[in-house]
């Protein structure tokens, strides 16, 4: 996997065939299926450990960071990773990073909230009225794009919060640069997850009646 990333990252190889439209007859996106198999534990240590192991590389160059936060794990992916400044619309390159991660996540049994954050520059265009919009709608493409390489859409909230939850202060344009990040929080399960027994046996109670 580390090859993998290394050749696309450090070669400016395409992610598309040239000549071709991006999209393989019998297949589900873009990019091949990651080579790794995908988390089976609830268990955030665990999972923890093998996010850590499958992304080494692109961890120690930080262009992701990963860290435990209370009883939740926090996957930090940075813009620049993600998205041109102030757009919203998914870079070729993050595809591949996404599509791994819904693979690992997919059969694993805790609850994630996807969260839009930026600096405090303000903004407001056309397509985005506030850094409370594009916030949400990063956050949206970023929980869509891993919904759609197999992650069950049960498991995701999506959530945006604007500049109202920065790291650091916006004081100096790298401070700017690390506010503006998505971040995909994975927690525990509880009662009240859409993919918990409890709240499934609930929602068959209130549809019967």
């Amino acid at each position: 996997m580390k090859n993998a990333f290394d050749e696309v990252f450090s070669s400016g190889q395409k992610l598309l065939i040239e000549g071709g439209d991006g999209i393989l007859d019998g297949t589900k996106s873009v990019l091949p299926d990651p080579a790794f198999v995908g988390l089976r534990t609830g268990n955030l240590s665990k999972i923890h450990e093998e996010l850590s192991t499958s992304f080494a590389g692109l961890i120690s160059s930080g262009d992701l960071n990963l860290r435990m936060r209370g009883d939740e794990l926090v996957l930090e992916l940075p813009e620049e990773l993600l998205f041109q400044k102030g757009k919203a619309d998914l870079s070729p390159k993050s595809l591949l990073i996404l599509d791994s991660l819904a693979y690992l996540l997919e059969e694993m049994p805790n609850t994630m909230s996807v969260d839009g954050h930026t600096d405090s520059d303000s903004i407001r265009t056309f397509q985005f009225e506030s850094n409370w919009h594009l916030s949400v709608e990063r956050a949206l493409n970023v929980a869509y794009s891993m919904i759609g390489f197999g992650l069950s859409g049960h498991k995701v909230v999506i959530r945006g919060f604007g500049d109202k939850v920065p790291i650091v202060r916006n004081d100096t344009d790298e401070n700017k640069r690390l506010n503006r990040r998505v971040e995909i929080i994975i927690s525990e399960i509880d009662e009240k997850t859409p993919i918990s027994d409890a709240f499934l046996k609930e929602s068959d109670s209130v549809e019967k009646n």
